[in-house]
């Protein structure tokens, strides 16, 4: 992971688990497909909650980041990415 809660941060209540869609027999079943997807976004969502306060480590794409603080604003389901706003940098997306 990339994120990392600060030490003084409160963790967000551990969400509770989405249903596991049963495989329907021949074809593709979109609404599993669905559930599948979410239950794995929610799984990279857990232990952050929004306006709480993180630490950026292990980016090998931007490394200068690494060590420096931030906020989460908001989670976006359909990348899989927390948005977090870092001081003198701006809005950068994160998994």
């Amino acid at each position: 992971k990339n994120l990392r809660p600060l030490a003084n941060a409160t963790a967000a209540p551990e969400p509770a688990p989405a249903p596991k869609a049963e495989p329907r027999k021949g074809g593709t079943d979109w609404a599993a497909v669905e559930l599948e997807r979410r239950r794995l976004a929610e799984g990279f969502r857990s232990g952050f909650e929004e306006g709480a306060s993180v630490t950026m480590e292990g980016l090998q794409s931007m490394p200068e980041l690494n060590g420096q603080s931030g906020k989460l604003l908001s989670w976006d389901g359909q990348s899989m990415r927390w948005r977090v706003h870092i001081e003198g940098v701006g809005i950068k997306s994160f998994r």
